[in-house]
């Protein structure tokens, strides 16, 4: 989006942890998605976003090695956290291979 396109609207930047408040404070569930991807990689940062409130992670990304998934649901379950995935599909781009379909979530009690 351009600034001078009509339907330009500025980013708001908020930290993590009052975008958690934000998300809890409207009756939502904060989870981190993509969290490989982001930079969000060890686990002294999400022992700081869970004492914010964090209830989740997205586990299973579509770029997330087995190794990574394997990282991120120890932390699930080490913190009784909800752990999410999905494709992050946001439509055919460029020649590559549909990825709708190609992520397996897991259901875990």
């Amino acid at each position: 989006m351009s600034k001078d396109k009509p339907a330009y609207v500025p980013k708001c930047r908020i930290s993590p942890g009052d975008a958690i408040k934000l998300i809890l404070n409207a009756g939502g569930v904060p989870v981190i998605a993509h969290p490989y991807y982001i930079g969000y990689n060890d686990r002294d940062i999400f022992e700081t976003f869970i004492k914010d409130g964090l209830k989740g992670i997205e586990v299973w990304h579509i770029k997330h090695s087995e190794n990574v998934v394997k990282r991120f649901l120890s932390l699930v379950q080490e913190f009784n956290l909800i752990a999410t995935g999905g494709s992050d599909c946001h439509g055919p781009y460029k020649n590559e291979i549909p990825i709708m379909g190609r992520v397996k979530v897991l259901i875990l009690y």
